[in-house]
């Protein structure tokens, strides 16, 4: 006698959503409340339970059972995922702080440091010494530690994305041996954000 070893699957019950858990359980309470206050009120009052029973449904309903739905919850995830108009919106670029032109000038304070001298300087900033004495009204050719000249340059760039040092020399109408020497550079080089002395041509 051979024994059936097929089993009959049992449907498994769904799971109620959390959301349908909650609602029922409000409803109950509110039940239990309405309960608890008809009774307390039929022993207070010489009303019909009747009547008592419409005072109180009509002073605490119970909240109606409202589920959501898939397509809303579905909604609701789609707008979550999109992005809004301000993170879709690209940052805006600062303008140049390099407003200087291959026609104008300005002052640059130098502080003079060990081992240099008024003839040093000049060659550096392509001056000559009798310009960087007129500008700062000597009257010799010494220079102190830690005294500050005034020199006439052309700019002060701050290296921008995208520049190279032929192209900043041709900018401001000078060489770009001239940019080298005036901050020490030992190639063509340069880096983002750094700031280059524009001497005169």
């Amino acid at each position: 006698m051979s024994l059936d070893t097929n089993q009959t699957q049992q449907p498994t019950p769904e799971t109620p959503k959390s959301g349908t858990n909650y609602w029922l359980l409000a409803v109950l309470v509110g039940l239990l409340v309405i309960i608890g206050l008809f009774f307390f009120r039929i022993s207070q009052s010489k009303k019909e339970p009747s009547s008592i029973l419409t005072e109180i449904q009509a002073s605490h309903p119970v909240p109606a059972v409202v589920l959501p739905s898939d397509s809303a919850n579905q909604e609701q995830t789609q707008a979550t995922d999109k992005p809004t108009k301000k993170q879709e919106e690209k940052p805006k670029k600062e303008p140049s702080k390099n407003t200087g032109s291959a026609s104008g000038s300005q002052t640059y304070g130098y502080k003079v440091k060990s081992g240099d001298t008024l003839f040093k300087i000049a060659t550096r900033f392509n001056q000559s010494a009798a310009d960087i004495k007129a500008e700062n009204g000597m009257s010799s050719d010494e220079v102190q530690l830690d005294q500050e000249l005034k020199i006439k340059i052309r700019a002060i760039h701050t290296v921008e994305s995208g520049d190279g040092l032929l192209a900043i020399a041709q900018k401001y109408g000078v060489k770009a041996d001239l940019i080298k020497k005036t901050n020490n550079l030992k190639g063509d080089q340069i880096g983002l954000g750094q700031e280059l002395i524009i001497p005169l041509p």
